[in-house]
């Protein structure tokens, strides 16, 4: 890319007062929807992560960008700054003021440029040219016709080919600075006939702090950032004013009164008719519902005054990257892109997180399958749920593995029953929870959601007297985790179960790890080559969304099949695999993603080694009481018996059993087909020593019963449950 569309680089020639900076980024030409013909130049940090001119964290220093550039020419187009207030640097831009194949300079342009006096470089496209000085802006910065001039929230393309005869060095420019801002962008369309309440309107939204200066540089005619798009830029303007006052007519009159307003197209009554309407309704629609349903516009993202823009910013940055070496990050890039193409993902994966946690590898296995059905649009999704007693480290494997998923792919916090519905989710996002036992409302929200996984989970709600819809949109993965299972029926028919190891021996494997950590100066959130190679797989993953053939699915043989669930959640679990092994997959001619046989035995495995949980959905605990109650045999068992059999206290036995009123569960006798409670009245005996009767006494006694004991209902037992017949040609 560089080779063939940019001179020579000279960087040596970057002034000494810039080259400190950790403001410098790469810059590919990207087409636009809009005009493929002129493209657009998009900054990036590494060759998959693009950067953005309002997070820092997405910038480098020098000697970075100019490695990658220098060893992936093929992939970049230049480098560029990020001009930042903490710089005081100011930046102009003169577009198409001298002519390539001469390098004659438009004499008002050279004059200006002199009087400058500062570092001068020609722009990659040799029509233009770019001056760095040192200063402050009168105002926000600002574009005119072919005049740019700014000092924060944007970048310029860097080359290192200087003009002749202008400074090697960055110089003050202040008087300059003032006179040419004064001259260039004095001619506002503020000076044109407003009426009183557009002019309220507009002074409201100049001095907004969010919007404000985003505001000046639309009414002033500066498209920039729009990618130049003058029908984006026409409707981000007329739906922040709409928003501002919501009057049609005044929209109107202060778009004709801008600088937008003054090209041809946009003064046809018709195109305004038709962008005002668009921008009403997309208005009444609903920002949240336009969001989820990926329809999206700029007015949405640029003029919502109620959005925290620092707090949207860095809630999908992986902010603990910051001081990471650049050159680490693309190290891991290659590494990832090395284990997606030819290596075992899943593998990698699971090695990490035994760095940090051990054992639960099962359920380590599984949450990267779920993660990897998100990237596929004919499963019905792998839910997992991890159980265990406090202190056995279930909230511990969990947060090990979310800290390999980048942050723009997950939510993680606690939950009130309906917040999924309002946390502007975007499809194939995985919500981490720990210790939560959702309630009646929440289990509804979850319910929907995955029975609905390849599609949006509408609600609809009232606020200020009119109607609102918000969603959640497809493909959504809820990692919970709890001390005890009260979820319903048909929850947990949506989960795989895994219940975490609180033996002896697990506790003291933890114990090792974390003295291991504390003599290291380590915790779990360390973020080294492994957790940055493992962030770049799963976003690689996200990139991409297929539909899964399993050809040999005619093959498949269960010895049970009267368990409908089964198949469908088993079909899931290979394409699992298939999907993160996908660069390793063949591609039928419908575009359909081909599953293996190895991919059938790597989900066998998993899928036996939890067959009785996967088919009963029973906790340890509750697989504890239901084997006391059949060791009673057809009498059953009493609440205390089951106590003392399972070390359970009593009254975990009883709300296992019974559920619970507060959550309108029904335990146990909701959940095992024949288990039913008799109240009987019994006879206690009390004898001597020889046997002799002393006293009897009559009690009441609740036993515990299990009829009509299907083995198949609670346990698959046998390897071979499940198995792949032979082709037959």
């Amino acid at each position: 890319m560089v080779s063939e569309t940019n001179p020579s680089f000279d960087f040596s020639a970057i002034p000494e007062d810039m080259r400190g900076f950790k403001n410098w980024v790469l810059w590919k030409y990207e087409p636009r929807k809009d005009n493929p013909n002129k493209p657009a130049k998009v900054p990036y940090r590494t060759r998959t992560q693009k950067a953005r001119v309002s997070n820092p964290v997405t910038w480098s220093n020098l000697d970075y960008v100019i490695r990658q550039i220098t060893r992936y020419p093929e992939k970049f187009d230049g480098i560029g700054f990020v001009f930042s207030e903490n710089t005081g640097l100011v930046g102009v831009d003169f577009d198409h003021i001298r002519v390539n194949e001469t390098g004659e300079i438009d004499p008002v342009a050279l004059e200006e440029i002199r009087a400058l006096n500062s570092y001068t470089e020609i722009s990659p496209s040799g029509t233009g040219v770019h001056v760095i000085c040192k200063g402050v802006m009168p105002a926000a910065g600002r574009r005119q016709d072919n005049r740019e001039m700014y000092s924060d929230s944007h970048f310029l393309t860097f080359t290192g080919d200087k003009l002749p005869d202008t400074p090697t060095t960055i110089n003050e420019a202040q008087e300059a600075i003032n006179t040419y801002y004064e001259k260039w962008f004095s001619k506002s369309t503020d000076d044109k006939t407003l009426s009183n309440e557009a002019k309220k309107v507009v002074k409201s939204l100049k001095a907004s702090k969010k919007l404000g200066a985003k505001f000046k540089r639309l009414f002033d005619g500066d498209i920039s950032d729009y990618d130049n798009d003058q029908s984006r830029a026409d409707i981000a303007l007329m739906g922040m004013v709409y928003r501002g006052c919501k009057d049609r007519t005044v929209t109107i009159e202060i778009f004709k009164a801008s600088k937008l307003g003054e090209r041809e197209k946009a003064k046809r009554e018709d195109y305004i008719t038709r962008t005002i309407e668009n921008v009403i309704q997309n208005e009444a629609y609903g920002r949240q519902t336009r969001k989820n349903a990926g329809v999206e516009t700029e007015e949405d993202r640029d003029a919502e005054e109620d959005i925290d823009e620092d707090e949207a910013k860095f809630i999908d940055t992986d902010i603990d990257e910051r001081d990471v070496d650049p050159a680490l990050i693309a190290k891991a890039e290659r590494l990832a892109e090395r284990i997606l193409s030819h290596g075992n993902p899943i593998k990698y994966i699971m090695k990490t997180v035994a760095r940090k946690h051990v054992g639960d590898v099962n359920t380590i296995e599984a949450i990267a399958l779920a993660i990897g059905c998100q990237s596929c649009q004919n499963t019905s999704g792998i839910q997992v749920s991890v159980n265990g007693e406090s202190g056995s480290g279930k909230s511990h494997g969990l947060k090990v593995y979310m800290h390999l998923v980048p942050a723009a792919d997950k939510r993680k916090g606690s939950l009130s029953s309906k917040s999924a519905y309002y946390m502007d989710l975007k499809p194939g996002t995985a919500i981490y929870s720990d210790d939560t036992d959702p309630d009646e409302s929440m289990q509804e929200v979850i319910k929907r959601s995955t029975t609905n996984y390849q599609e949006y989970t509408f609600h609809y709600t009232v606020k200020d007297q009119s109607g609102v819809s918000v969603a959640i949109p497809p493909r959504i993965n809820w990692f919970l985790t709890s001390v005890e299972s009260h979820v319903s029926d048909q929850v947990l028919n949506r989960q795989l179960v895994f219940e975490t190891d609180s033996s002896y021996k697990q506790k003291k494997a933890i114990n090792e790890v974390q003295k291991r950590e504390l003599m290291r100066g380590e915790n779990e959130t360390e973020v080294n080559l492994g957790v940055l190679i493992c962030r770049r797989m799963h976003a690689n993953l996200k990139e991409v969304l297929f539909k899964v053939k399993i050809p040999f699915a005619d093959r498949i043989e269960l010895d049970d099949v009267s368990n409908s669930r089964i198949l469908p959640l088993f079909a899931d679990m290979i394409m699992g695999y298939t999907l993160w092994h996908w660069k390793q997959r063949t591609i039928d001619t419908d575009g359909k993603l081909l599953a293996t046989e190895e991919d059938f035995h790597k989900a066998k495995m998993l899928f036996v080694s939890r067959a009785e949980n996967t088919v009963t959905k029973l906790t340890k605990n509750e697989s504890k009481i239901i084997k006391s109650i059949l060791e009673h045999g057809e009498e059953g068992a009493t609440m205390n018996e089951i106590a003392d059999d399972t070390g359970l206290d009593y009254g975990t036995v009883q709300r296992i059993i019974l559920g619970r009123k507060d959550r309108n569960t029904k335990g146990l006798m909701g959940k095992v087909k024949g288990l039913r409670q008799e109240h009987l009245n019994e006879t206690e005996y009390d004898r001597d020593a020889v046997g002799t009767l002393i006293k009897s006494k009559g009690r009441k006694a609740d036993r515990i019963k299990l009829t009509n004991y299907n083995y198949h209902e609670f346990g698959l037992g046998a390897f071979d449950f499940i198995r792949l017949k032979e082709r037959v040609d």
